[in-house]
C-alpha cells in the first residue's frame, strides 16, 4: 500500500513514463536520475533512495540514521524540489 503514496509524492518531479516516446525516454529518465543522485549529498541520497527506492518511511529512515524524523522530511522535500528544477533544466518535463 505505500508505492501509491511514494508515486503521489514524486508526481510533480518526474514525468509519466508511458507517455510519447516510453521506453526511450524511460532510458533517459534513468541516466538523469543517476546523475542526479550522484550530486546529492551522501546524507540526502541516502535518504531519498531509503524512501524512493526501499520504500521506507520518515520515521524508518530516521531511526535507521539516528537523526530527527523532521531532518528527513525536509531533506526528502529539497531532494524532490531539486530533482524537479535537475529535470526541467534537462528538457525534461512533466
Amino acid at each position: 500500500g505505500e508505492i501509491p503514496v511514494l508515486l503521489d509524492e514524486l508526481e510533480e518531479c518526474i514525468p509519466d513514463p508511458h507517455g510519447t516516446g516510453g521506453s526511450v525516454q524511460a532510458e533517459i529518465l534513468a541516466d538523469l536520475l543517476n546523475e542526479f543522485l550522484g550530486s546529492l549529498k551522501k546524507d540526502a541520497r541516502i535518504f531519498f533512495m531509503r524512501r524512493y527506492w526501499y520504500g521506507d518511511s520518515g520515521d524508518e529512515i530516521s531511526r535507521k540514521y539516528h537523526c530527527g524524523e523532521s531532518r528527513v522530511k525536509m531533506s526528502l522535500m529539497r531532494s524532490r524540489n531539486t530533482l524537479k528544477a535537475f529535470l526541467e533544466k534537462a528538457g525534461y518535463t512533466i
